[in-house]
This record gives structure tokens, C-alpha cells and sequence, in this order.
């Protein structure tokens, strides 16, 4: 029963809702179809740079105002 226990709590762990991101503007020169097209571009490469295609995914969310409802100022 402990060990149930124990596993809810991980699996159920609660995040701050406080989280810094820190603004590098390293795509913000980039349209939506740029970062879609560089992203296919990784997808063929081996070894596969999970790095890079984490990066690319998150400024093309950025730039869609993800999470959605959150509006840009």
C-alpha cells in the first residue's frame, strides 16, 4: 500500500506555476513555415538532434501564443 502511495505522488506530482523562461530572440527573425521547414530538415538527419528540434518546437509554439488563450503584449 506504501508503495502505491509513494508512486501516486510521483505520478501526480504538483509543478510551480511560476516558471522563467529566459528570452533568447534566437528565432524571432524566423516565420512559422521557416521553423516547420528546419524541423523537417532534422528529421532526416542521424543522428537525430533531439536538442535542436525541442528548441525549433518550442519558438514555433511561442510564436503561435501557446498555451493557448494566453494573448502576446
Amino acid at each position: 500500500m506504501e508503495n502505491i502511495q509513494k508512486f501516486d505522488e510521483f505520478v501526480n506530482e504538483k509543478w510551480s506555476k511560476k516558471v522563467k523562461i529566459k528570452k533568447t530572440n534566437q528565432y524571432a527573425d524566423k516565420t512559422i513555415a521557416e521553423l516547420d521547414e528546419e524541423m523537417a530538415r532534422l528529421k532526416g538527419d542521424k543522428p537525430f538532434n533531439r536538442e535542436k528540434y525541442s528548441e525549433l518546437l518550442f519558438a514555433k509554439r511561442a510564436k503561435q501564443d501557446w498555451p493557448k488563450g494566453k494573448k502576446k503584449k
